[in-house]
């Protein structure tokens, strides 16, 4: 028993030196805002992603393949004035993700890992989007809580 014990410690020990740690820190996203007149959000599509399964849940998973020249948003949504929303993504490149108000207001972070919490959204009714600005298609995973 104590040789295994022993073995598994030099394991341990040898498995710290071989792969050296990796520190992740958490870096703050610059919040843009925006018009959805703006040239910078006229695409030529934008389709509606819906997931009925995660109608009633407050974490929504993103699994989607977004082409090129393509905004993919949610139905609409309502959020309490002074609300939060978030949302953490791996991205296969940058894009912009944000929120799109019923008025036409835009809020949205850019970059290939999105972690940014989106704070005192007015009241009103909003949709989640991703926008590819690319010409090749992206993959996006990850969640959004509302």
């Amino acid at each position: 028993m104590k040789v295994k014990l022993l073995f598994a410690a030099i394991c341990m020990m040898l498995c710290g030196i071989v792969v050296p740690s990796t520190l992740v820190s958490a870096q703050e996203m610059e919040e843009k805002t925006g018009y959805i007149t703006d040239e910078e959000f006229q695409v030529i599509l934008e389709e509606e992603i819906s997931n009925l399964v995660t109608a009633r849940m407050s974490a929504y998973p993103i699994d989607w393949e977004v082409p090129g020249d393509t905004r993919y948003a949610t139905p609409y949504f309502y959020q309490e004035e002074g609300s939060k929303f978030a949302v953490n993504a791996e991205l296969s490149k940058s894009c912009m993700v944000g929120l799109i108000g019923f008025s036409g207001v835009v809020r949205y972070v850019e970059g290939k890992t999105v972690s940014h919490t989106f704070k005192n959204i007015e009241k009103g009714y909003y949709k989640f989007f991703v926008h590819n600005k690319n010409e090749g298609s992206v993959t996006v995973k990850g969640y959004y809580y509302r």
